[in-house]
């Protein structure tokens, strides 16, 4: 997220040490991984606002008989699936969840939903960490 490159940038710019968390291992190091990294993201816009706004909730009203119901649970399994971004991810991504969720009801349009969701990934995954500086130079020149 937004938040979490600005918190990142602060604490590489004191010269602390980043831990190697899952989420700091998923950002992309080279021009290489930069570019599979923007794949992912726009795989990701894609197949999860298939999966999390069209056919999850869906099959969960379809079980359930209460689509306000199959709603939510669909925005809390997507918060939930983000789990490895620790507890402010899921937080963060249960709401962008329901923002994206309540943008497609109204609108109607799943590639808007799309879209959306693949610029944030783009933002966070590529866009992001070059802005940073991510990696820091002592960090490509140990190897980490």
């Amino acid at each position: 997220s937004w938040l979490g490159g600005a918190q990142m940038k602060r604490l590489i710019d004191r010269g602390v040490a980043l831990p190697k968390t899952a989420l700091a291992a998923l950002l992309p190091r080279t021009g290489r991984e930069r570019f599979w990294a923007g794949l992912i993201a726009l795989n990701a816009g894609l197949s999860e606002e298939l999966f999390f706004r069209l056919a999850l909730p869906l099959l969960l009203a379809t079980v359930t008989g209460q689509p306000a119901l199959a709603f939510w649970l669909a925005v809390v399994i997507f918060g939930l699936g983000h789990a490895y971004q620790g507890l402010f991810g899921v937080i963060a991504t249960t709401i962008i969840g329901a923002l994206l969720g309540l943008i497609y009801l109204y609108s109607g349009n799943l590639w808007l939903v799309v879209g959306i969701h693949a610029g944030i990934d783009l933002w966070s995954l590529v866009v992001m960490p070059l802005l940073i500086g991510w990696p820091p130079k002592a960090a490509l020149l140990q190897g980490n």
